[in-house]
């Protein structure tokens, strides 16, 4: 995150605080697997994972908005690294 870009979030009012996080009566967390282990103790790669998960991901908000359910998709900014540590 850049200086700027933090001074330009400002007027918004952003915070660490999310309701619609801890208020939501349900939560879908969705990741994918780049690769597991086969039972010879090799390691086994899972192509087009990412399109896959995002492929899959697409059915189902379409599912929830079909049901007439609201979703919200929301990514945390920079979380690649911080959720492999």
């Amino acid at each position: 995150m850049s200086r700027q870009w933090v001074t330009d979030l400002k007027p918004f009012a952003t915070s660490y605080k999310k309701p619609y996080l801890s208020d939501a009566p349900a939560l879908i967390l969705v990741f994918r697997q780049t690769y597991s282990w086969r039972e010879d103790g090799k390691k086994r790669m899972h192509y087009y994972n990412e399109i896959s998960i995002a492929i899959a991901a697409g059915f189902l908000l379409a599912a929830i908005q079909y049901c007439g359910l609201v979703a919200l998709t929301s990514t945390p900014l920079n979380c690649n690294a911080r959720l492999r540590d």
